[in-house]
């Protein structure tokens, strides 16, 4: 079932004002509403992952800091989706990228909550 306002009010209203994924989980198990915190948070990431990432970060040719605006090729990939996929036509500077699940729903309840 799809959220509606409401329940994402109710599930701010017992976030702490510093709050983590562990925290989002247990306001939404709280509320009765699926979980918005994504992943396993309690697993760690398989090894074979680590090591490759690990390998990854040693290599001095790679920069791993990128855009904070996001990369413009990667931004107009998405414009284009919403719009031939989706149907939904998007403005310039309407879509955010972030290094992740987790820094996307942080982004979007911190948006929510101001």
């Amino acid at each position: 079932s799809n959220m509606t306002e409401t329940d994402i009010q109710q599930v701010l209203a017992h976030l702490p004002e510093n709050f983590s994924m562990r925290d989002i989980n247990d306001a939404c198990v709280k509320c009765g509403l699926p979980s918005l915190a994504q992943g396993m948070i309690e697993l760690p990431p398989p090894e074979i992952l680590r090591r490759i990432a690990a390998e990854v970060a040693m290599d001095g040719s790679v920069h791993q800091y990128r855009s904070r605006a996001g990369e413009t090729e990667a931004l107009e990939a998405v414009h284009k989706l919403l719009r031939l996929h989706y149907g939904t036509p998007s403005a310039p500077g309407s879509v955010l990228m972030t290094q992740g699940v987790t820094s996307a729903v942080l982004a979007t309840l911190l948006w929510v909550r101001s």
